[in-house]
Parts: structure tokens; sequence; C-alpha cells
């Protein structure tokens, strides 16, 4: 993906999603057990779990597109940003 295709690719749609996984992915985290819980460098890997359970519609994507890995990318950043401030 080049940098110019991101504004193409940033529609509502992904969005929509990337919040969704946001509050998924919130909601599973905040599920795991204080001691185990995921730290920062797990959360993509948690991210791509959530996503595998919630996918998104058939007609956003099916699978591992460019807008459903920006959506999951977009994911990330924002649950980082959310444990750093919470640090």
């Amino acid at each position: 993906m080049k940098p110019y295709d991101l504004p193409l690719l940033l529609s509502g749609e992904v969005r929509d999603y990337a919040a969704g996984l946001i509050g998924n992915s919130l909601r599973a985290l905040m599920s795991e057990p204080e001691e185990g819980r995921s730290g920062w460098a797990d959360l993509p890997f948690l991210v791509r779990q959530v996503s595998r359970l919630d996918p998104p519609s058939p007609s956003f994507c099916n699978g591992d597109c460019p807008r459903h890995l920006l959506a999951c990318e977009l994911a990330v950043n924002a649950l980082q940003e959310w444990m750093a401030q919470r640090a």
C-alpha cells in the first residue's frame, strides 16, 4: 500500500469496522485476568483474533484485503494509545 492510497481506503466502512474492533478488542482485553493481561506487544495478535471472531461483512471484504488490514492497524494504534495513557 502506498501513502497516496490511504485517503481512498479510509472510508466510513473502514472507520466503522475499526471502531467495532477497538470496542471488541478492549472488551476481550478487560476480560483477561489482570496478572495475565495482554501487553503492548500482544495487541496486534489480539486484534487479529478478534477480527476472526467478528469478521467484516462480505460486502466489505473477504479477509485480508487492504481495507481489513488497515482497520486492524487503526485498532491496534488506538489500543496502544489507550494503554500508553493508562500507564
